[in-house]
């Protein structure tokens, strides 16, 4: 699931995939509430593990940049 996460951003086509996936391995369903949890779960890892990966890449002066533009100043825009 959190292999699909990764490339797939919508809820309703992981949920699909996770129960064709269910299906083909004969193993029986959760609770439609119980796969949006754990589909919720993988998509919020993979979405974390995805900006880590970003971040990660960007240079010193470059993340300094991109700090400043979210510091308001006190008192105003």
């Amino acid at each position: 699931m959190f292999e699909t996460a990764y490339r797939l951003e919508q809820a309703a086509a992981l949920q699909a995939k996770a129960k064709e996936f269910l299906r083909e391995h004969r193993i029986l369903l959760p609770a439609d509430s119980t796969l949006a949890r754990i589909v919720g779960e993988q998509r919020e890892r993979a979405r974390q593990e995805i900006y880590a990966r970003i971040v990660s890449e960007l240079s010193r002066d470059l993340t300094e940049t991109l700090d400043k533009l979210l510091a308001v100043p006190h008192g105003g825009v």
